[in-house]
């Protein structure tokens, strides 16, 4: 046996708390008694034959644990209840290469592509989360480097992770992170059809052919072909566009959102 590792010891006026982090379970004892108190805790399998009854309890209440016992996997687990119940996300770098250079980008852009080995176990991963019964939700995300850069790739983990869902009976959703230059009709269609309801959109290059101006209509023009396409097959998507505060962008951007900017709100 040992001690957890979340034990905290507390003094409270004349007494003192025994906690435990993680089961939350608590104890007090008064000062006096506090040191023996941390003594048959802090060994266990010395003080079992006089004390069996107590340790019996501490294990109950997590403040002693068997020696194979792992109180970090615990922890994960139990952050992981707390913050997402019932709920997996997943979130997918193919590559970390890009075909763009922005200048407020913090990556490298390393000319690293994910390996079929690993898009193998990236597959059997999600069938074991998916499969769980605590899960009921999935939700895919990708991101890079440029995602789009290996579409195939992105298309074939999202649609196995749609196929899987449907047919064990759970909510499936994804979403994708990309400058958009790698996005046409078909493709937005097929990225529809497999289960991607957000796009994040974000472009402000410094060097190559996507320069300001362009680099904005070429955004705006990815933006309106998903809206029009989406719009047709009435399914409910969100595109966000991360955009620098400049008049060609403001006074393009209303041509897809439909809202007509005063003439004031530029600098």
């Amino acid at each position: 046996m040992k001690p957890s590792k979340y034990n905290y010891i507390v003094p409270f006026g004349e007494k003192h708390v025994f906690f435990n982090g993680i089961t939350q379970a608590f104890f007090m004892v008064s000062n006096d008694h506090k040191d023996a108190y941390q003594t048959i805790l802090a060994n266990p399998d010395d003080n079992e034959s006089e004390f069996q009854a107590f340790i019996e309890k501490m294990k109950v209440q997590g403040f002693i644990l068997d020696d194979e016992t792992d109180e970090i996997d615990m922890v994960k687990k139990k952050y992981h209840a707390l913050r997402c119940p019932e709920q997996y996300f997943l979130m997918v770098l193919p590559t970390y290469q890009c075909n763009l250079r922005c200048w407020y980008c913090i990556q490298n852009h390393e000319d690293l592509y994910m390996s079929d080995e690993t898009f193998a176990r990236v597959k059997k991963l999600i069938e074991r989360k998916v499969s769980d019964d605590s899960v009921k939700d999935f939700h895919l995300s990708w991101f890079g480097g440029e995602p789009l850069m290996e579409y195939d790739k992105v298309l074939e983990l999202t649609r196995f992770s749609q196929n899987l869902c449907n047919k064990i009976g759970k909510t499936f959703s994804s979403a994708i992170t990309t400058n958009g230059t790698l996005l046409n009709p078909e493709r937005i269609e097929e990225l529809r059809d497999a289960g991607v309801v957000y796009y994040q959109m974000s472009r402000n290059p410094r060097w190559g052919r996507w320069r300001k101006r362009d680099s904005y209509q070429c955004l705006l023009q990815r933006c309106q072909m998903r809206r029009r396409m989406h719009r047709r097959k009435e399914i409910g998507t969100m595109c966000v566009a991360h955009i620098l505060w400049r008049e060609y962008s403001v006074y393009g951007l209303k041509n897809i959102v439909g809202i007509q900017y005063p003439d004031n709100i530029l600098p």
